[in-house]
């Protein structure tokens, strides 16, 4: 049964052209995602947006760099990355192991923080916020779905969904959504087990209701599917095809064809810079990683 939940965002796929979407080499690119996101902030401010007019950006990104190391062992691992993702939309981001596709979404996120460039996630500031304006921006608009589920041990099922909707300035609801998406994902007759005793597929269906409790405008899974079997794979893939038809923007980072199949934008991370690709359904391949950039001196 297909997860129907409301959105702050009306459902609109593709709203942004694909060119707005990913860095290319050129400038252009960059500045034409930046007048999307100044856009965007500027419909929010003054509340000009109809019914008739195509959504802002969830998301909005650009000039993202961010640099490990010091001195000579100084590496860019992204260098200049710009990304506009639309409400309805799913991006998937693909890229060899190591070329940073995890840094980038702990950036997109808030939970790390770049050396250059903006983040903005429904016109509220990500890079230059306190950790208190953080917290809360992450717990009232943005739900994480990891590759390891880092479910709490010490909680069931059930207790680990309801978390969100116990903190302090949990929305109104949230946790009769939390039971609501218990129920609609099949996983009731679980709910009271520990996450030791649950499957892969089970673990991780908990982990994206967790994620959705708090009806977030943005999804940000990194490798949903990379330890799950290809049943439950699917599950999970459909849960996140789901929440973006629902309103959401999703960003996916993975490697695998079936998950790229499910998107409606594959942007590939390389050289620490998105490029678009039509590789949607190809398969991700780990060899021949060319080591990030060093700084120029």
């Amino acid at each position: 049964m297909p997860l129907k939940l409301s959105a702050t965002e009306p459902s609109i796929t593709r709203v942004w052209p694909r060119w707005l979407a990913a860095d290319t080499r050129s400038r252009g690119t960059i500045w034409s995602v930046g007048v999307v996101c100044a856009v965007a902030r500027l419909t929010r401010v003054t509340r000009l947006r109809t019914a008739h007019q195509p959504s802002a950006p969830v998301l909005c990104a650009s000039g993202l760099r961010k640099v490990y190391g010091e001195g000579r062992s100084a590496r860019v691992l992204l260098d200049e990355v710009a990304l506009a993702v639309a409400p309805g939309e799913l991006v998937a981001v693909v890229g060899r192991s190591g070329s940073g596709k995890s840094t980038l979404l702990h950036l997109l996120g808030g939970l790390d923080h770049p050396d250059a460039g903006r983040v903005e996630v429904g016109g509220r500031p990500v890079t230059g916020a306190s950790e208190r304006e953080l917290s809360a921006l992450r717990r009232e608009s943005i739900g994480f779905v990891f590759q390891f589920f880092h479910l709490l041990p010490e909680l069931d099922g059930e207790a680990n969904v309801l978390l969100p909707a116990r903190l302090p300035g949990a929305p109104a609801g949230a946790d009769r959504r939390g039971r609501a998406l218990i129920d609609r994902l099949g996983l009731r007759s679980v709910a009271r087990l520990a996450p030791h005793q649950l499957s892969g597929g089970e673990q991780q269906r908990f982990a994206i209701a967790r994620a959705l409790v708090a009806d977030p405008l943005l999804v940000l899974a990194d490798e949903p599917i990379g330890n799950l079997d290809a049943a439950a794979g699917s599950v999970v893939l459909d849960l996140l095809r789901s929440s973006a038809d629902e309103g959401r923007a999703v960003v996916m980072v993975t490697h695998q064809a079936e998950a790229t199949a499910r998107a409606d934008r594959v942007l590939r991370l390389e050289h620490g810079r998105l490029f678009p690709t039509h590789a949607s359904g190809a398969a991700i391949t780990d060899h021949a990683e060319p080591a990030p950039r060093p700084v120029s001196e």
